[in-house]
């Protein structure tokens, strides 16, 4: 089951109600010893308060030594998002820039084309408006994005990528070419549940759509639908690989009376149009509600996809990975880490260093079982490095209390941002050779 949601805000609650979500916070934070495949772990330097935040993800921009984290945050009423960048490796933090001065803004995401240039899209939600008079919680929604040119100090007023207000639009996605010409923005669209006059694609399930950009997020055209039933409040992840834009989703199928299916899928931007939800893995997860948790994709110089992902199968509950091969079939998956509870309202996260090792971190547990009880315990925060043979290691001396862990490499090193209860914080972890 997925566990209870507290809400923080009236944006947190509309959230609740949409998607039957999970809220997170950390807890204390510790140190350790260096380890085989990590020579060093450095301090951890603060980067903005974490108290109600959620919705942290992490990137780096290795060509010019670059860290950016994003995150929503609730302040009563409001909820907010942020961004913050690091300049010299993810040893310090700039302020955090709020994002457009938006108190309707939640679930960011990042991308870094080559030259630097900084994009981030999340969902605004008109507060003052309700799709269905008798839904206190059916405001309308829709992404926009937001560029900055000079490393993350300032954006550009945010683009509404598409002129739709009927809907209601959520867990957006972004993909950037590397000469950030063509940038795609995806979200999941709940205009079926919402509005009567259209037919419900399926029992928690929602639309996935993409707009695409063909001059650097100026301009979109109109979306189009890549799957029609996707898992309704599960992030998306976005990447290109050899030059297609691509997106990785928890999809919908129908299981039983009871539970559906809810595994992870990619659909990419061919010559012929979208491709139709291809599976990582048939793990068969039947739930009867949304695990509020997606996955992470990673791609190397050579072109390989990575995929890590949570999920919560029969026999198989826990962290795993996988590659896509030439032929476009992924490999066996490989498991990480054996875990039945979800780490909820955050994507699994994935980097990739120079050697080629995988390096993924895991939750031991989230804010509330699976009952929706209060866990008093700290969460566990555990760093794995999967070598390219598929060979997994546990690095001991990464262990910390936290939440919310997400990963993001430079050359020769690892840098991690999590939520330690109090701060969001980041550390290096210096890798051998």
């Amino acid at each position: 089951m997925t566990p209870a949601f507290v809400p923080r805000s009236a944006l947190a609650a509309a959230l609740a109600a949409l998607t039957a979500g999970a809220a997170l916070t950390g807890c204390g934070g510790s140190g350790g010893r260096a380890a085989t495949g990590v020579r060093t772990i450095g301090a951890s330097a603060r980067v903005a308060p974490g108290r109600n935040t959620s919705f942290m993800s992490a990137i780096a921009d290795a060509r010019h030594g670059r860290v950016y984290a994003t995150w929503s945050r609730s302040l009563g009423e409001k909820t907010r998002v942020y961004v913050a960048a690091s300049t010299d490796g993810g040893r310090t933090f700039g302020a955090p820039v709020w994002m457009a001065h938006d108190d309707g803004a939640g679930m960011p995401s990042l991308r870094v084309d080559d030259a630097g240039r900084v994009y981030v899209t999340w969902t605004h939600f008109d507060l003052a408006h309700l799709l269905d008079p008798k839904n206190a919680y059916s405001n309308p929604s829709w992404q926009v994005l937001a560029r900055s040119d000079d490393a993350g100090r300032t954006f550009t007023t945010p683009v509404a990528v598409t002129t739709e207000r009927r809907g209601g639009s959520a867990f957006g996605a972004l993909s950037v070419a590397p000469d950030g010409h063509t940038v795609s923005a995806f979200w999941l669209d709940y205009l079926p549940v919402f509005d009567p006059r259209h037919r419900a694609v399926g029992r928690d399930a929602a639309r996935a759509l993409v707009a695409t950009s063909r001059d650097g997020g100026r301009t979109f055209a109109a979306p189009v639908v890549v799957d029609r039933t996707s898992c309704v409040c599960c992030e998306p992840y976005g990447y290109t690989v050899d030059g297609r834009t691509a997106f990785a989703l928890r999809d919908w199928q129908h299981g039983t009376a009871r539970a559906d299916i809810r595994d992870i899928a990619v659909v990419q931007d061919a010559a012929a149009g979208w491709t139709a939800p291809q599976h990582v893995h048939d793990d068969h997860f039947l739930l009867h509600h949304c695990p509020s948790v997606g996955p992470a994709v990673a791609v190397d110089d050579h072109g390989l996809e990575h995929v890590a992902w949570w999920t919560g199968a029969s026999g198989r509950a826990g962290y795993w990975y996988a590659t896509r091969r030439g032929d476009g079939s992924f490999s066996a998956p490989v498991p990480v880490e054996r875990h039945p509870v979800a780490p909820n309202e955050n994507n699994a996260t994935l980097a990739l260093d120079d050697t080629g090792t995988a390096w993924t971190a895991t939750v031991g547990h989230g804010e509330f079982d699976a009952s929706g009880n209060e866990l008093k315990a700290p969460n566990a925060v555990k760093v794995y490095a999967i070598a390219p043979d598929g060979r997994v290691r546990e690095v001991p001396a990464a262990e910390m209390s936290g939440a919310y862990p997400q990963l993001a490499t430079l050359p020769g090193t690892l840098v991690e941002v999590r939520n330690d209860g109090t701060s969001l914080r980041a550390r290096r972890l210096e890798l051998d050779a």
